[in-house]
């Protein structure tokens, strides 16, 4: 369990959407923390992606190179 302090004005701004919507206030408190917990996963998997890259000594490709590779780009083009 965790509890969270709001300031007033967002308290009284997530009480009027969950009114309105006949949701509760802990629904979108959690819908957004699931949306931020998503978000900053994707970016910590990004980031360690990153770095492999960096540390490695692969080749890039261009688009034009994958493309022509897979039969999607003719060769003259």
């Amino acid at each position: 369990m965790v509890s969270v302090r709001l300031d007033d004005e967002t308290d009284a701004r997530l009480a009027r959407l969950a009114k309105n919507n006949k949701r509760t206030k802990s629904s979108y408190i959690k819908e957004a923390l699931d949306k931020f917990l998503e978000d900053q996963e994707e970016t910590e998997y990004a980031i360690a992606a990153y770095r492999q890259y960096l540390d490695g000594d692969r080749k890039t490709y261009s688009y034009e190179e994958v493309m022509r590779e897979n039969g999607l780009l003719d060769e003259n083009s």
